[in-house]
């Protein structure tokens, strides 16, 4: 248990954000009332149109998540494992490939239906596709032969490279650069979830 994430929980409660148990754990309860606390929902009062908290607020989030990696040996990093929860509704460990349960996580915590697949590509029959990179769009690369891939969100970009915040790039949650040649698609959530 971790006691600084115990006090941060409890005093998130007294705030009146629901950080489901106050057990010291890292899930996504206590993700989503930290987001909430931030004011990163999908309905993010107060924000103007065209911020990237209204338009994007996963992105928001997922920049917050740099820095986070996967723990060497035979433990897991608690952070990862809360991004399946999240993403599938099971935990695994940080060893299994992660990339699609950070995204799914992500969309989940501010309001939007990830595909509740742990396969990168699922990300390309989800959502509405996008002709060109956006920022905060949600992009598919190829990684390896199908059913191989990447996804991860546009952060930047230029005629050449994506750079983009995902999940299991070097075992971390980072800004990293990627070819344009190597893009499968780039999508956008339909809508908040319900």
């Amino acid at each position: 248990m971790d006691n600084e994430l115990y006090a941060i929980q409890k005093k998130l409660r007294d705030l009146g954000h629901d950080p489901g148990p106050i057990d010291g754990v890292w899930g996504a309860e206590t993700r989503r009332a930290i987001a909430a606390h931030l004011g990163i929902t999908a309905a993010a009062g107060g924000r103007k149109p065209g911020s990237e908290a209204v338009d994007a607020p996963w992105l928001e989030l997922a920049r917050q998540q740099i820095g986070v990696k996967e723990t060497p040996g035979a433990g897991s990093s608690s952070d990862i494992v809360g991004y399946f929860k999240a993403a599938v509704g099971h935990t695994y460990a940080d060893s299994v490939p992660w990339c699609a349960a950070f995204a799914g996580a992500m969309l989940e915590e501010t309001g939007y239906k990830g595909t509740g697949s742990l396969m990168a590509r699922s990300y390309l029959d989800w959502g509405t596709p996008l002709n060109k990179p956006r920022r905060g769009a949600v992009v598919v690369f190829k990684r390896g032969a199908p059913p191989s891939g990447h996804v991860a969100f546009v952060d930047e970009y230029t005629s050449s490279v994506v750079k983009c915040i995902g999940g299991n790039q070097s075992d971390a949650v980072t800004l990293a650069s990627f070819s344009r040649a190597s893009v499968l698609g780039y999508r956008w959530p339909s809508e908040a979830a319900a």
